[in-house]
């Protein structure tokens, strides 16, 4: 598991953090259900999996932690609206059949 394999690579608190994590959560599993987006048409259904008392949340609060230190380092990567907004101003004048596309995955 990944404890075994990587927990020499660990801060002794990290390891204490998810050592814990998995004792206090060893079996249980992350709850799957749907969600309904009625706004859609024809209806569909979107996935959605309940990770909350799971060892798999604590450890992916603990790849948050650590991922939120790499951002600065992705150059596409925008804080926030205001700040896309602000950046957008920057632009300065576009052409007028300049188009804006956005994505949701």
């Amino acid at each position: 598991n990944f404890l075994t394999r990587h927990g020499h690579e660990l801060s002794e608190a990290e390891g204490t953090y998810l050592r814990r994590a998995k004792k206090m959560n060893p079996c249980k599993l992350p709850c799957f259900r749907m969600s309904l987006k009625a706004h859609k048409s024809p209806w569909k259904m979107r996935p959605i999996e309940c990770c909350a008392g799971t060892f798999m949340n604590n450890l992916s609060c603990w790849l948050d932690y650590w991922f939120q230190k790499l951002k600065h380092l992705i150059p596409s990567y925008i804080k926030d609206s205001s700040a896309l907004i602000q950046q957008l101003h920057s632009l300065g004048n576009l052409p007028p059949n300049a188009r804006l596309g956005t994505g949701d995955a």
